[in-house]
């Protein structure tokens, strides 16, 4: 949901209170990330995040920012690009790079970020989701009905 210059468990100056907790139901996937501090705000372990990201069977994604602590423009443009959306990244060892894939990314207003606030993205409907040729291509022209398995 937030990806900044956050390294939990990497750092000896740490807070404590740093971790990154998973909870799995049938309906829900929930990562949260606990008290996050980027670098550039280091060593003021005052200014942290709290947030999480939820994932519904559904297809629905939540944001939930359950603590900021300072605002967004604090940190942005400063070591590592800031975004808000889906990415992967990882650190290499060997030559301690890290290295960073944007997949999606949302463009919200960097001041709706704060304390309590929630961004739910609801799926558009899908072919796959339709039982009926007219449903199916009432969604789009791209979408192709295959009598066989009657989706």
């Amino acid at each position: 949901p937030l990806m900044a210059n956050f390294h939990p468990g990497f750092r000896e100056d740490k807070d404590k209170n740093q971790d990154v907790r998973i909870f799995k139901s049938s309906e829900v996937f929930i990562v949260q990330w606990s008290h996050m501090i980027p670098d550039e705000l280091l060593p003021d372990t005052s200014k942290y995040f709290t947030f999480q990201c939820q994932l519904y069977k559904d297809g629905t994604i939540k944001f939930l920012y359950k603590k900021v602590s300072t605002p967004i423009t604090d940190i942005l443009g400063k070591v590592h690009p800031i975004a808000i959306g889906i990415s992967g990244a990882f650190r290499n060892v060997t030559d301690d790079v890290v290295y960073w894939e944007e997949y999606n990314t949302f463009h919200i207003n960097w001041t709706h970020i704060r304390t309590g606030m929630t961004f739910t993205f609801t799926p558009q409907p899908s072919c796959v989701q339709q039982t009926s040729c007219r449903t199916c291509k009432s969604l789009s022209e791209h979408c192709k009905w295959c009598p066989t398995i009657q989706k």
